[in-house]
């Protein structure tokens, strides 16, 4: 069975849909590869901090915290 998505985007750029889809996949590549690093590294998704600013307290020192892992690699 074959189905029909539509999804539309904002964009300043004139491009081609080559430029664009390679710029929308270059996107999720990021996107994707961070959310896999916060989960397998952080366990994001198991994470219970849900009331008040504990949860953006946590996301902001969990990205901090990766951020410090990639520069002493780097």
């Amino acid at each position: 069975k074959t189905c029909l998505e539509r999804r539309y985007y904002l964009s300043s750029a004139t491009l081609t849909a080559q430029q664009f889809a390679h710029a929308v996949r270059a996107h999720w590549h990021v996107e994707i590869r961070l959310h896999w690093v916060m989960d397998v590294v952080f366990h994001d998704d198991l994470m219970r901090l849900r009331t008040q600013n504990g949860p953006a307290n946590m996301a902001t020192v969990r990205h901090i915290s990766l951020n410090l892992i990639r520069s002493i690699n780097d």
